[in-house]
């Protein structure tokens, strides 16, 4: 069952580090803007800066975390893979806030990244107490991202009508999303798992 959100040291540390990427963001972005009537993607903060903020966000949301729940983390697999998971949407939620300041001057990718981020951030923030029956729509989503972002690269594929570059950014955010894949299949299992069981112990108890 999920559990209401409740402002923890954890949650407090979560939410200064996603403060942290929004306020460079926001810096970002105005670059972005300033240079979107010029060319067709905006020239924002470079890669090294973009991945500074946003790793060093994340290693500090993460040391609310392992002071809060370390216990809970070394006994329960299934919910530290959550943890897991959640930490990887929301990375890749925020790798897509830079990649819509990057495309403000094409309407289609601009609207799709600007939806698709905040989702991302925010369904990583509760997917760790979240119940198990999103598991297999992020998981499709995660592989419906890869497959059209390399079908993007591959093909001129409508929108766009022509064939996009390949670009450091892309691959860091397909390389998290693979990694959320498989710990999205793992996590099925595990939770397919425990479930079977405890249908097996409650008929169990029903007999006895």
């Amino acid at each position: 069952m999920a559990r209401r959100f409740r402002l923890t040291t954890e949650n407090v540390f979560l939410i200064s580090g996603i403060l942290i990427v929004l306020l460079y963001w926001v810096a970002d972005l105005y670059a972005a803007w300033s240079s979107a009537l010029e060319d067709a993607h905006g020239a924002g903060g470079t890669l090294v800066t973009r991945m500074n903020v946003i790793f060093f966000a994340i290693g500090f949301s993460l040391l609310g975390l392992l002071y809060e729940q370390h216990p809970r983390l070394m006994k329960d697999a299934r919910w530290s893979l959550r943890v897991a998971v959640g930490y990887l949407l929301l990375l890749d939620g925020l790798v897509h806030l830079f990649a819509f300041n990057d495309h403000l001057a094409e309407p289609f990718p601009a609207a799709f990244f600007g939806v698709l981020a905040p989702v991302q951030i925010l369904a990583g923030v509760l997917f760790p107490n979240a119940g198990p029956r999103g598991n297999l729509w992020w998981l499709v989503l995660a592989a419906f991202l890869v497959t059209a972002y390399f079908a993007t690269r591959a093909f001129a594929v409508w929108p766009f009508g022509k064939i996009e570059e390949l670009d450091a950014m892309g691959l860091l955010s397909k390389g998290v999303e693979v990694l959320t894949i498989i710990s999205l299949v793992v996590l099925l299992r595990l939770e397919r798992g425990s479930g079977t069981q405890a249908a097996a112990g409650t008929l169990a108890g029903a007999k006895s």
